[in-house]
């Protein structure tokens, strides 16, 4: 019950409401999707500065999505990938970590398990390389060359947040010829920033690598009129058992990726994705992870929760 009758509040004024109760009339960053820009962000403002009497906010901060390759990855599609899943499926949250710094935020990341695989094998070669450095009671930082790497470490976050730059940085400071000890310290003043278990590396807590198997099944055609919740929940969760020639690999994120990275000034591996809606098919495979959820006639209305199984 409310003055104006019996309801709930918008989620525009919701927000407003929660941001000033618990983090005061101030805010210095604010953070959100492209698609929370207009009209959430808009009525937001408006609403809490028009109760403030000041200017409520310094920096709006906007994310481009995660997408498939078929589109916006979201809970209203039906189609949204948890951190517990990935786990599930045996990856960790410093390698999905690493996977996402690979790209800008401001440009939409494609995700497949191939290129996921892909990131997780750079990232595992990188974290090795890093537990073997040694570095010796006498060895003395040169300062020179830590200047050198933590300002172009600064620069690349100081650019507009680059992380892909930064991530770059870290391979140019395991190929330089500067000391272990220079770049232990180094590499320990970038986890504390990107927090993707270097330091962990470098204490020797890193467990040993399990090589991720995808599972073998027998691909069964499912007819879109059909489909069952489960086949169909499976087809949202991405079994990984699509083959390479099925789902081609867009790019080897390994040292050399980086190095052509660095000297062609990309802020991002994919690029240029434009998601195009294909033509309804009669039948589709539920354990392709490829398969578009455009090719069915959405007999389910409901959101799949990744979860339940």
């Amino acid at each position: 019950d409310s003055p104006w009758g019996v309801g709930y509040p918008g989620w525009h004024i919701e927000c407003s409401a929660i941001s000033l109760k618990t983090l005061g009339e101030y805010l210095d960053i604010h953070c959100g999707g492209v698609d929370n820009r207009f009209p959430h962000h808009t009525n937001e403002i408006a609403q809490t500065e028009s109760y403030v009497g000041q200017k409520w906010c310094k920096y709006w901060f906007h994310v481009e999505h995660l997408i498939t390759n078929h589109g916006k990855m979201s809970k209203s599609s039906g189609e949204f990938l948890t951190l517990s899943v990935l786990c599930g499926k045996g990856y960790t949250p410093e390698e999905y970590k690493f996977f996402c710094l690979q790209s800008h935020y401001r440009k939409q990341l494609l995700f497949s398990y191939d290129i996921l695989d892909s990131s997780k094998n750079a990232y595992d070669k990188m974290i090795a390389r890093i537990a073997k450095l040694n570095t010796t009671a006498n060895e003395k930082i040169d300062e020179d060359a830590f200047k050198l790497y933590d300002d172009k470490f600064k620069d690349a976050l100081s650019n507009d947040l680059n992380t892909s730059l930064a991530i770059t940085t870290i391979f140019d400071v395991l190929k330089s010829d500067t000391n272990d000890t220079t770049k232990v310290k180094l590499l320990k003043n970038f986890d504390s920033v990107l927090g993707i278990g270097i330091c962990d590396a470098l204490a020797g807590k890193k467990e040993e690598t399990v090589e991720v198997q995808r599972p073998v099944e027998e691909k069964k055609p499912v007819d879109t009129n059909t489909i069952s919740s489960d086949d169909f929940a499976k087809l949202l969760a991405g079994d990984r058992n699509a083959s390479a020639a099925e789902t081609p690999v867009l790019f080897n994120m390994d040292e050399d990726s980086h190095e052509q990275e660095r000297e062609s000034g990309l802020n991002t591996y994919v690029a240029g994705f434009n998601p195009v809606k294909p033509a309804v098919s009669q039948n589709i495979d539920p354990n392709d992870i490829n398969t578009p959820a455009f090719l069915r006639k959405r007999p389910l209305s409901r959101t799949i929760d990744f979860d339940r199984k």
